[in-house]
């Protein structure tokens, strides 16, 4: 048995045809089954539940190992007064998802000067993001990077997980 077309208005499953109402009924029970997960473990049940952790000079140089990823973070200073960071992640015990994003928040003081997605460098399995940042704005700006969860089945799961660093925590003279 063949479905009618590639949008969706029959799909097969295990051999039997699910029409559109049937799957966005599977789709909610679904997103129900998580958010029941997420409520019996104590989570509070939200869209795209996230687990933020700061990533500092020493949790990198220690145990960079946090949730089976392994982080670096080279500064190098370059003309112009200006710092070229490359932060790399890579999974170790546990593969990174797909799913990933770099984003870098300039600030000036109090003023947001601008907030960019990068764009990733690097192999599969492993996320590199490389930027440059003048010296005078380095105080208040970040790098976040954001690794999705996934399920057993290879989906996206509505949590993920999402790692910062303070630019100024890693210039060369700390």
């Amino acid at each position: 048995m063949q479905g009618r077309d590639l949008w969706g208005r029959f799909a097969f499953s295990q051999g039997k045809v699910l029409n559109e109402e049937m799957r966005c009924g599977m789709h909610l029970l679904r997103v129900m089954a998580w958010a029941v997960v997420f409520a019996m473990c104590g989570v509070p049940a939200a869209y795209g539940l996230r687990e933020t952790t700061q990533l500092t000079p020493k949790s990198i140089g220690v145990d960079s190992a946090l949730a089976g990823q392994v982080f670096a973070v080279k500064v190098e200073k370059i003309d112009g007064g200006r710092l070229r960071f490359t932060f790399s992640a890579e999974g170790k015990e546990v593969a990174l998802s797909p799913y990933m994003a770099g984003e870098l928040t300039v600030m000036d003081g109090d003023k947001q000067v601008v907030v960019c997605a990068l764009e990733q460098q690097g192999k599969k399995g492993a996320a590199k993001y490389s930027f440059e940042v003048a010296a005078k704005y380095l105080a208040n700006s970040k790098f976040t990077f954001r690794n999705s969860a996934m399920t057993p089945e290879g989906e996206i799961a509505p949590l993920y997980y999402e790692y910062w660093i303070n630019l100024s925590d890693f210039t060369p003279e700390k």
